[in-house]
């Protein structure tokens, strides 16, 4: 049965809910009672049993939120494992530039004569010369033996002519590279 009016406070009525129901906007009346909607969970309509049944209904329960959230939790690490290779797809210009630069060290270290000296690092051509770089109290000579120096003052040792009176040849631009900057040079 429709209304035009409340009855409570005698205000225009809307039109009717889809269950068939008026209720009025200003004071909240309703033409009938509230139904309960057959969408209710039965779980949650239906008291908890006791004993042994109620136990295995919350280990089930347990056991699929369980499954649900390990499904979820894989979901998002899988779309995350995507998404991260996207980007290192994006940027492969990168990549080959490092590839790049590591072979064209690799070939700068190979020497292309077997006969000639390779290069070494300060620490690598401290042990050629007979010395111990781990050993605070070893020293080196000169060719002519009139001068020994321990590591810590050999490795920094900066001009080329330093680094000849031992008989090496030093490289300025391999040391600015990073890269070993001495070989030995055979006495002329």
């Amino acid at each position: 049965m429709l209304v035009d009016t409340c009855p409570q406070c005698s205000s225009k009525m809307g039109a009717p809910l889809k269950s068939g129901r008026q209720v009025c906007a200003k004071c909240g009346w309703s033409s009938g009672p509230a139904k309960v909607s057959a969408n209710v969970d039965a779980r949650s309509a239906a008291p908890p049993q006791a004993g042994l049944g109620g136990l295995i209904q919350k280990l089930l329960r347990i056991v699929g939120r369980t499954i649900s959230y390990g499904f979820t939790s894989a979901q998002r690490w899988f779309s995350q494992l995507i998404e991260s290779g996207k980007q290192r797809r994006s940027q492969p210009g990168k990549f080959m530039q490092s590839l790049n630069q590591r072979l064209a060290n690799l070939e700068e270290a190979i020497p292309t004569n077997p006969d000639a000296p390779r290069w070494m690092t300060p620490e690598a051509a401290f042990k050629f010369l007979g010395g111990d770089p781990t050993n605070l109290r070893s020293e080196i000579s000169n060719r002519k033996g009139n001068r020994t120096i321990k590591f810590n003052n050999f490795k920094s040792l900066a001009s080329a002519d330093d680094f000849l009176d031992f008989g090496l040849e030093y490289s300025q631009e391999r040391r600015d590279a990073n890269k070993p900057c001495l070989r030995w040079r055979s006495p002329n």
